[in-house]
């Protein structure tokens, strides 16, 4: 119980005796050397939990962007990039049809030569 942080006061009235008997139990080496032990085998199963956690969680996303369904996939993809990089950029998916002012390259191309065809004033 104290490897996983439970304060003093909860662990003696859990299993029954008195607070200084608990101080006492503290200042033995071969206790504080089980509560290290302790500590670290809960931060093992931690990690490896999360592992797992972590791999369960990439296979829905995996799924929602198999699923067909193009937002869905997006936002999946989307998830899955801003998770696993620290320096992801912003995505955007864009259907055509937004507001802006949207120029085929074909009629720049021409208007640039038009503009080089002006004389310089």
């Amino acid at each position: 119980m104290r490897a996983q942080g439970i304060d003093v006061v909860k662990i003696a009235s859990t299993i029954g005796i008195n607070r200084a008997t608990f101080y006492n139990w503290e200042k033995s080496e071969e206790f504080a050397a089980e509560v290290d032990r302790c500590k670290q085998e809960f931060l093992t199963q931690s990690k490896n939990r999360i592992s797992y956690l972590s791999i369960k969680a990439v296979r829905v996303l995996d799924e929602q962007m198999d699923s067909g369904d193009e937002k869905r996939s997006f936002d999946a993809a989307s998830k899955i990039l801003d998770k696993s990089h620290s320096n992801a950029t912003k995505i955007e998916l864009s259907d055509g049809r937004d507001t802006k002012d949207n120029v085929p390259v074909d009629v720049l191309d021409e208007e640039i030569k038009e503009f080089d065809k002006e004389p310089n004033i």
